[in-house]
């Protein structure tokens, strides 16, 4: 059984992220998307699959990471990671315009959901933004665009 913090993630992605219709709108999700779909090919865990990025116009693979403790010994300092993956031609086609890259609406997003401190959705999870930058990637056709998140939590 997962634990408690494991489980608000999952309703994090369950309540929050998977049925916002701005986000599924930049992901070019299809309609008939279905929330296990959702996690195995398009809203990805680090490791969980070896699906490899082909025809998704989009594709976000996130990752925990544990910084440190922080002032007690019972909270821990965690970095949460998103890379966001589009595919070129997807890149400048969201509204009039062209400039703008569909990476940094779609890390909008993500930072405007995650970052509400009174969204009860959220669980226990407070995320504060700590970094945005385009990155590098071997993903032929594709770009990669990330925002990280730090929270903490007890153990």
């Amino acid at each position: 059984m997962p634990n408690a913090w494991v489980n608000e993630f999952n309703n994090i992605i369950r309540r929050v992220i998977f049925p916002d219709p701005r986000l599924r709108e930049l992901m070019n999700l299809p309609e008939d998307t279905t929330i296990i779909t959702f996690i195995d090919r398009y809203f990805m865990r680090v490791g969980t699959s070896t699906v490899p990025l082909k025809d998704e116009d989009v594709r976000i693979v996130y990752n925990t990471v544990g910084t440190g403790l922080a002032q007690d010994v019972h909270v821990l300092r965690q970095e949460l990671s998103f890379d966001i993956y589009v595919k070129l031609k997807a890149l400048h086609n969201v509204g009039n315009d062209r400039l703008v890259y569909r990476t940094e609406l779609i890390a909008d997003r993500l930072n405007e959901m995650l970052t509400k401190q009174y969204d009860e959705r959220l669980g226990g999870y407070r995320f504060r933004c700590i970094g945005r930058s385009e990155q590098g990637t071997n993903t032929i056709g594709y770009v990669r665009y990330n925002i990280s998140f730090a929270y903490m939590r007890t153990v």
